[in-house]
């Protein structure tokens, strides 16, 4: 049950001010909750604060009406909210700059006190990129970590579907109200994350559509409630980059995959690759190792999906060629020649001239 420093800074987050002007309208008060006493006889500061027109517009309505009123709805709407006061408020999220006042939220407030990682990329991605995505979030998902995203199309969709296939953990933040899922497409995501244990998350009031500059707003706590933003393949124009720049300014580790120099959809990551070179991963025991979680590729064999270990026990017996193993597994050519790519790039298979392929080395 959310206290009346919880209500009053619900009550001041109605309001959209920036983060400058929420703090020095806090500072007025000894506690959040004066606000409720003692507001009109602020007008003098509210208005140097935050102009004449918002001020008028701050002491036109009782606080506890709009407080009652906000409550009542989200109750119908069964939204429930955690402000930046609250023990669930993640202490790595407070520390951003303009962190959110409030969150909304529907599902299991918990997993925001999870280790979690956010993964990003394209709307449109390619084989290659949904096969690297998908690869390293089942990895990351088995050394516990949460995996963050945005609920889109293309990679954030694979990496949420991903955690559930995988029974494991996700949250994802949206850019609008919680009361209707955007895109609406993935309505029937969000509800699995909720059945699942996950959690659906945005600082944006119950009927607040997305717009151009919720998005970018929104990646901002993607990459703030993660100990670590993923990214696989970003479009020249993607989304993304505002997360990898919200990363950069928050402390966040980054981690870029390369990928193909000639698709479009891999052009704005490898141009981070130029500029931030040490921030390229190649599999995700680089991911691990940097986080302290020791789950080697080359120690575990039950750490490869069922494809990678129908291709890995046969290559075990002898080096094939890329013909033969197609063969052999009935995995169709564009398949077979990602899942190689990921499994060289991870050091568990090698390439030998001819095409053939070979385990580099026994896996338990």
């Amino acid at each position: 049950m959310p206290d009346l420093n919880d209500l009053a800074l619900l009550w001041l987050h109605y309001f959209s001010l920036n983060e400058k002007k929420r703090k020095a309208i806090l500072d007025l008060f000894n506690e959040p909750k004066d606000i409720f006493d003692d507001l009109k006889n602020k007008k003098q500061e509210l208005e140097n604060i935050a102009g004449k027109m918002q001020a008028d517009r701050m002491l036109d309505v009782d606080p506890t009406e709009v407080v009652n009123g906000l409550i009542k709805k989200l109750k119908n709407l069964k939204i429930s909210f955690i402000t930046r006061n609250s023990v669930y408020y993640p202490e790595q999220l407070r520390e951003i700059p303009n962190s959110p006042l409030v969150l909304f939220y529907v599902g299991d407030i918990n997993v925001l006190k999870e280790k979690a990682i956010a993964v990003v990329g394209t709307r449109k991605p390619t084989s290659y990129g949904k096969f690297v995505v998908k690869d390293f979030c089942q990895k990351l998902l088995k050394a516990n970590l949460v995996i963050v995203s945005g609920l889109a199309f293309g990679i954030d969709f694979i990496a949420h579907s991903t955690a559930l296939e995988e029974n494991g953990k996700t949250i994802a933040v949206m850019g609008g109200g919680l009361d209707e899922i955007y895109p609406a497409a993935h309505t029937m995501l969000a509800k699995q994350i909720i059945k699942k244990g996950g959690l659906i998350i945005s600082e944006y009031f119950p009927g607040m559509r997305p717009t151009a500059y919720t998005f970018p707003e929104r990646n901002r706590i993607i990459s703030g409630i993660a100990i670590g933003v993923l990214v696989v393949e970003a479009g020249e124009n993607s989304g993304s980059l505002h997360t990898i720049s919200a990363a950069i300014e928050q402390g966040r580790e980054l981690f870029v995959v390369p990928a193909n120099i000639n698709s479009s959809a891999s052009f704005g990551s490898n141009r981070i690759l130029v500029e931030m070179p040490h921030a390229m991963v190649t599999n995700c025991d680089q991911i691990l190792e940097r986080f302290g979680l020791n789950l080697s590729l080359n120690n575990n064999r039950t750490l490869l999906d069922e494809p990678q270990k129908l291709i890995y026990d046969l290559i075990c017996r002898e080096p094939l060629s890329f013909d033969d193993l197609a063969k052999k597994t009935k995995i169709s050519t564009s398949n077979l020649s990602s899942l190689l790519t990921i499994m060289e790039m991870s050091g568990i298979i090698k390439r030998l001239p001819g095409n053939i392929i070979m385990a580099i080395s026994k896996m338990e």
